[in-house]
């Protein structure tokens, strides 16, 4: 399940990446002008900011899920993701990323990325 959530999460962020792209271009292009009602990019560019903004949208729904259901997506790109565990009186993370088998480490609050450990040292 993890994996497909993040897949579709990459999916809509390289969607709005490539509108972003867009946009900017048209921006470039046109300047100001885009404002004005007869301007020749301004329907292009109406409907990529739409888009943009759809895909955007579509990627806060999936990380509220995510966070609704007590998980902490720290990186969008790379899909790094934490779920909050229990070491003895402990609070830590256990944490796993796409295309990891399952979720194999856990570090502690404070620690983050570079202080994972293995699961079996948990």
């Amino acid at each position: 399940t993890l994996e497909r959530r993040h897949g579709q999460i990459q999916g809509h962020v390289r969607k709005a990446r490539a509108l972003a792209d867009q946009v900017a271009d048209l921006e470039i292009v046109w300047g100001s002008k885009l404002l004005a009602d007869d301007c020749p990019g301004r329907g292009e560019y109406l409907r990529f900011r739409e888009e943009l903004t759809a895909e955007e949208t579509a990627v806060d729904g999936l990380l509220k899920k995510f966070r609704d259901e007590g998980i902490e997506v720290k990186d969008v790109l790379t899909g790094l993701t934490d779920f909050y565990a229990r070491r003895g009186e402990e609070i830590v993370y256990l944490c796993w990323k796409p295309g990891e088998p399952a979720v194999g480490w856990w570090h502690t609050l404070q620690a983050g990325f570079a202080g994972r450990q293995p699961i079996e040292k948990f």
